[in-house]
């Protein structure tokens, strides 16, 4: 496998994983607008819902990488991982933060509950996108030994 599989591996991540977990707030912005209201980040992500697509890019990109993380040609393994800790990581900040802010309560900040979430949605899409990388780059490794 080429450079050219890996960039296009990445891309259709990318464009299948990330973009399709973003779309129902693109949705969302599309109806508010076209009924004229003033949309805002609060607006959109103030429930906490882009917490569940952080969640699943990193348990999906984890999983791919705990497949090939035993591998000798997952170098390097140092590398490898501290990329699976910062996913692990995200997955139980995300599921904790989701679980405090679907419990409600009247003192909870949107706008607040809007950019920890974009912030988290963000540093998935970081952690993930490392991830499927390193397992390309395993995969291509151990197809030319083979």
């Amino acid at each position: 496998m080429n450079k050219k599989y890996k960039t296009n591996k990445l891309v259709t991540w990318v464009l299948f994983s990330v973009v399709f977990a973003f779309l129902p707030f693109l949705v969302n912005y599309l109806l508010g607008i076209s009924r004229g209201e003033k949309i805002t980040l609060e607006l959109l992500f103030g429930r906490g819902e882009i917490l569940l697509a952080s969640i699943t890019l990193c348990g999906i990109a984890l999983g791919e990488l705990f497949e090939v993380a035993s591998s000798p040609a997952a170098t390097p393994p140092a590398f490898t991982k501290f990329i699976g800790l910062c996913s692990l990581l995200i997955i139980i900040i995300s599921s904790l933060y989701y679980a405090n802010v679907s419990f409600g309560g009247t003192d909870l900040k949107r706008d607040i509950v809007a950019r920890v979430s974009l912030w988290l949605f963000i540093f998935s899409v970081i952690t993930s996108s490392c991830c499927i990388f390193i397992t390309e780059n395993v995969t291509t490794t151990e197809n030319r030994e083979n």
